[in-house]
């Protein structure tokens, strides 16, 4: 091939790509150009945004307290005019009804009676009403027993050698005191063996009870209750109770703080 025939190739080849290229030209023009205002309103709502919440947190906070939202009921509430919490203590609060609150104001208020120096007797006599005594306790009976006899009974402090030691009604459980109480007693009996029970009473209630097997025509047994509380105090008085549920004898005590 000779130079001019490389040369018209070529200038074919342009001629084809310039076709190419202007008939691409009037697309691109054809084709709207991208709408960016999203972009821009989204920005601008970011800044907006920024600019309140900077504003909020410059400015004090305030408390708003909805009506709807307060509770009805509040507990220990005491009015500020209240003289004392034993003449006026609110423990409950409930909504005021309007309706009623503007009938007590619309109601008048009934005038105090006064009472003249006439009407005051000059010397007012006093009548002092008797006191009511509480009724007393009524015990159980006590049942003579002709199986068992109960020879001696007796409140003490202690036991030695099968003995009663420092007898005495009166304990005390000053200056913390824990005082032992023993009931001690000598039993004589036909038949033996027998089953005998101290039952123990605090103030009228029951409190314990203690059974004691009697084997020996002649026997001397016993109980204790350690007093340690201050609720032991009072008027105790201990039973003395057969097989049967029969009361064959009694003694009482007293404990005091």
């Amino acid at each position: 091939m000779n130079r001019t025939s490389i040369e018209d190739r070529d200038k074919r080849l342009m001629k084809k790509f310039r076709n190419i290229i202007e008939k691409k030209e009037p697309l691109k023009q054809q084709t709207p150009p991208k709408r960016s205002w999203p972009v821009f309103t989204l920005a601008g709502f970011i800044i907006v945004a920024s600019i309140i919440f900077i504003i909020c947190h410059m400015i004090p906070e305030r408390v708003l307290t909805d009506p709807s939202s307060t509770p009805e009921k509040f507990e220990t509430d005491i009015p500020e005019n209240s003289v004392s919490l034993d003449q006026y203590t609110v423990t409950d609060v409930e909504k005021l009804d309007p309706s009623n609150e503007k009938l007590a104001q619309a109601l008048p208020s009934e005038p105090i009676p006064v009472v003249s120096s006439e009407e005051v007797p000059p010397h007012s006599e006093v009548v002092q009403t008797p006191k009511k005594e509480a009724p007393m306790e009524t015990l159980p009976e006590i049942v003579s027993s002709t199986d068992v006899t109960i020879h001696e009974l007796v409140i003490c402090r202690g036991i030695k050698h099968r003995q009663y030691v420092s007898p005495g009604n009166r304990f005390s459980m000053g200056n913390g005191a824990k005082p032992v109480v023993w009931t001690w007693m000598n039993v004589l009996t036909d038949k033996p063996p027998q089953d005998l029970s101290h039952i123990y009473y605090l103030n009228g209630k029951r409190y314990c009870r203690v059974i004691l097997p009697v084997r020996y025509p002649r026997t001397r047994t016993w109980s204790k209750v350690k007093l340690n509380r201050s609720a032991h105090a009072g008027s105790w008085r201990v039973d003395v109770v057969n097989s049967s549920g029969q009361i064959i004898a009694r003694t009482e005590f007293t404990v005091e703080i």
